[in-house]
């Protein structure tokens, strides 16, 4: 079933074809149409990076699993050629490549002279989901191949030899560490980017946690990138990356940048602070970076432009305590259990899950998560019309009184993410105790649509100083008719879309995104999918906010859509 035939490379273009559903003119692989008992080639073309080959791993577990009778051929960069090797059997084939010296298209030059024919995983290819719901590249590609069964989560894994780990062990020991006895930095300072924190920033860090926790530093890296001048720190910079994993699994803390050894430390239950001091076109700031559900993650955001040593310092400070630090809770809303640092305060932290849900952590308290109240959850089970909830404590209540409803509808007091979240900074900084976790609009759509609930319509009156009074239709999916057009408050303005399923593709976590990054999605979009849906997504950021960019997004593929029509 659904052999390859030989006609089947028909576009040489490394680019998604909705048409024929290839990457670069081969197949991609579909867990949902193929055959479990394909037996034929799978291709994995990896990125180069060693944070992309370490979040491979789980894909290519889970595609074995899929197809066990299937030859996987894997394209790894060579550095990286021991981490892919021991979970590849006798009969799959690893095929090394060089990043400085080989493009992606010498790859599929190679796959085509060699006669290699067979579905690929293209771990380079973006899609368009991946923008709206701040899945990583890893997280995006499963959904879009439907091997999401297979791979239910994306954590990096690394086997390390016990050779490695009693070198590694001999270094800990001549450096007089012990285990959960030192803090990691890791400073990269070796290869200078835009994406790096400054020097000057790493070295007033070091001496704030020198002087103030009772602890030692370890510089970890390759020569060069630990370059550091700060008296008393250790710097380790002679080991392979085995090795180097095995030191950061003996760590209390691992401080580092969107580089190979923060990925690196997700491999192992240690908790991490990453820091991404830079602001990309190409790195949504709710997109998942790092798997790791004990890893905090501080972006730059308009309320802090620019992450300051002093800051760092605060949210490390939330690792300190009597008890081990616990595992976060999933997000009630998306599921995730995954935080991201958007705001830190004198006296806490805002962490923002990447659906817009929000918890406050004072720095007072020992534990991460503090505890929720049981304030009980009313609703007006006669008119079958639910209040929104604002809190986690009301989530369940909220949600046994919807379990099998097909038709109901939501109302409550609504403000825009943007305004909440200034309102939440002017509460705390005039001394007022905040309740803990907030839910985001986002977060409640994204939550009853996992519960197979969609939205069919929304209404808004503005009836009080509070906010806007809203309510929202829902039906089950099962019910549900695919509506003409629905209308959201989106960033302050109103944004209407052909249907829910258009919102939910391009459009989710309004509080994220910001007007630079919304001109250049129709790019993106085009880049990763088809002209027509770019021409349609410019033409709806156009009618909300009118910009000569998006004009001439609409323009040019409005006439490439007529040339391939």
């Amino acid at each position: 079933m659904n052999q390859v035939k030989e006609d089947s490379v028909v576009d040489e273009s490394p680019v998604l074809n909705d048409r024929y559903k290839t990457y670069a003119g081969f197949p991609l692989l579909n867990a949902d149409e193929m055959d479990p008992g394909y037996s034929g080639v799978i291709i994995h073309l990896l990125e180069g990076g060693l944070g992309d080959t370490l979040n491979s791993v789980p894909v290519i577990k889970g595609t074995k699993k899929a197809f066990p009778e299937g030859k996987l051929v894997v394209y790894c960069e060579r550095r990286w050629l021991d981490i892919v090797r021991p979970y590849l059997s006798k009969k799959d084939e690893l095929r090394e490549w060089d990043v400085n010296t080989q493009t992606y298209e010498s790859i599929f030059e190679d796959l085509r002279s060699s006669g290699i024919r067979g579905f690929i995983v293209p771990y380079m290819r973006r899609v368009p989901e991946q923008f709206a719901h701040g899945d990583s590249k890893q997280e995006a590609l499963v959904k879009a191949l439907h091997l999401s069964f297979f791979v239910p989560e994306i954590r990096p894994e690394i086997q390390i030899s016990e050779k490695d780990r009693m070198s590694a062990e001999e270094v800990l020991q001549r450096e007089g560490l012990v285990q959960n006895g030192f803090v990691i930095l890791a400073p990269n300072q070796g290869r200078p980017s835009n994406k790096f924190w400054k020097k000057s920033s790493f070295e007033e860090l070091s001496r704030l946690i020198l002087k103030e926790l009772d602890t030692k530093i370890v510089l970890l890296g390759q020569a060069g990138e630990v370059d550091l001048d700060v008296p008393g720190v250790i710097k380790i910079s002679s080991l392979n990356i085995f090795e180097a994993g095995w030191v950061i699994s003996r760590s209390c803390l691992f401080l580092g940048l969107d580089s190979g050894l923060s990925h690196l430390a997700s491999v192992f239950n240690v908790p991490a602070v990453v820091l991404y001091p830079y602001s990309s076109q190409d790195v949504m700031p709710f997109e998942v970076r790092v798997h790791s559900p004990f890893s905090f993650l501080i972006m730059p955001t308009p309320q802090i432009p620019d992450i300051v040593p002093v800051d760092v310092l605060k949210c490390i400070r939330t690792f300190k305590g009597p008890d081990k630090l616990q595992a976060p809770i999933f997000c009630p809303a998306c599921g995730r259990g995954m935080w991201y640092v958007d705001q830190i305060l004198s006296r806490g932290v805002f962490r923002r899950c990447v659906c817009g849900t929000v918890r406050y952590i004072p720095f007072s308290q020992d534990r991460i998560f503090p505890q929720g109240n049981n304030r009980q959850f009313s609703c007006q089970d006669k008119e079958e019309v639910f209040f929104l909830p604002e809190r986690i404590d009301e989530m369940n209540d909220f949600l046994d009184g919807l379990k099998m409803k097909d038709v109901f509808s939501v109302s409550g007091y609504f403000t825009d993410d943007c305004v909440v979240h200034q309102q939440e900074i002017a509460s705390t900084d005039n001394q007022r105790h905040l309740k803990d976790l907030f839910l985001s609009m986002d977060g409640l759509l994204f939550c009853l649509l996992s519960m197979g609930y969609v939205p069919q319509g929304i209404k808004t009156d503005d009836v009080s100083d509070k906010g806007k009074y809203l309510t929202i239709d829902f039906v089950s999916m099962r019910l549900s008719s695919e509506k003409k057009q629905l209308v959201f408050l989106w960033k302050g303005k109103k944004l209407t879309v052909p249907g829910w399923r258009w919102y939910f593709q391009y459009f989710s976590w309004e509080f994220w995104s910001n007007e630079r990054s919304l001109r250049q999605f129709p790019k993106k979009i085009a880049q990763s999918q088809s002209c027509s849906a770019a021409f349609n997504v410019a033409c709806i950021l156009f009618r909300r906010k009118y910009s000569i960019t998006l004009l001439k997004y609409m323009i040019k593929y409005f006439f490439k859509m007529m040339i391939k029509s």
